[in-house]
């Protein structure tokens, strides 16, 4: 996924004040922060460890959902900051169940043009 996507730490700080809306898929809970006007939409994927032990699994995780949002994230029509907190049926998912439970609940909430 292009940097200019990428959510960073200092924007996880700056919005964690703010109210969130909050959405749940099969394999995450996604957190949407509202952006300033001239931003572009970002995104992240966070796997804890209670997810998986195993750094080695939770990078696939993230991996998968960074390659899923890479094809999405110039079809949000939103300055929209996306968190995307996965739990424990993530790490048994294939990326074509990934990338359809992320697409359609981007486009049941509206993100998606």
């Amino acid at each position: 996924m292009p940097t200019k996507f990428r959510l960073t730490r200092a924007d996880f700080k700056l919005f964690s004040s703010q109210k969130t809306r909050r959405v749940r898929g099969v394999f995450f809970t996604l957190s949407i922060f509202p952006l300033p006007v001239d931003t572009p939409p970002k995104a992240a994927c966070i796997v804890s460890k209670k997810v998986s032990r195993k750094a080695v699994d939770r990078n696939l995780i993230k991996r998968r959902f960074r390659a899923v949002l890479q094809g999405l994230m110039p079809q949000v029509k939103q300055p929209l900051a996306l968190a995307f907190y996965t739990n424990s049926s993530s790490t048994k998912a294939t990326f074509e169940q990934l990338s359809e439970d992320v697409a359609q609940v981007l486009k049941v909430n509206g993100i998606l043009k």
